[in-house]
């Protein structure tokens, strides 16, 4: 059966939800390594690895926007799941889901250290290509790349978690 990757930028709430076994509503929204992020990041259509990289790295700044933090699930969900693209973040491969079943989530990536405040505070609310510019962004995506877990580690990763992750 098809599938599409998706990257989920999730606050700790909803890192909750998915650690419980409980499917998160829709509409969410998620990064894909579709023909608009490659065109975007001027790639070819080909190049899944690098797509689906420059996917994650979207989805990590939109997370650090919208949550304050660097926390995103990877899903393989059916195409009938993505009920189209993210009208703001359509050229960044945004895409909305109508909802991420608990059994398509593979993984989850995390800061490996905490976020400088200063640059949590002055992402807030911006989309991704506002976040993406900030001084700070760059160098972090560059040198503190995320740290990669296996679902089931989940469970055990939240406790203690503070949204400076």
């Amino acid at each position: 059966m098809e599938r599409t990757l998706v990257m989920v930028p999730v606050d700790l709430a909803q890192a909750g939800q998915v650690a419980h076994g409980r499917a998160l509503p829709g509409p969410l929204r998620a990064f894909a390594a579709n023909r608009a992020l490659a065109q975007t990041f001027g790639l070819e259509d080909t190049c899944v690895d690098e797509l689906e990289f420059a996917a994650l790295q979207v989805a990590q700044v939109a997370g650090l926007a919208r949550h304050g933090l660097r926390l995103v699930v990877t899903a393989s969900v059916v195409p009938e799941l993505v009920a189209g693209p993210d009208p703001d973040e359509a050229d960044n491969g945004g895409v909305l889901l109508s909802q991420l079943p608990v059994e398509a989530v593979e993984a989850f990536f995390t800061d490996p250290a905490p976020l400088d405040p200063e640059l949590v505070t002055g992402a807030q609310g911006l989309d991704v290509d506002a976040a993406w510019t900030l001084p700070g962004v760059a160098p972090l995506l560059a040198q503190a790349p995320l740290a990669w877990h296996d679902i089931t580690e989940l469970g055990e990763w939240l406790p203690g978690q503070t949204a400076s992750v």
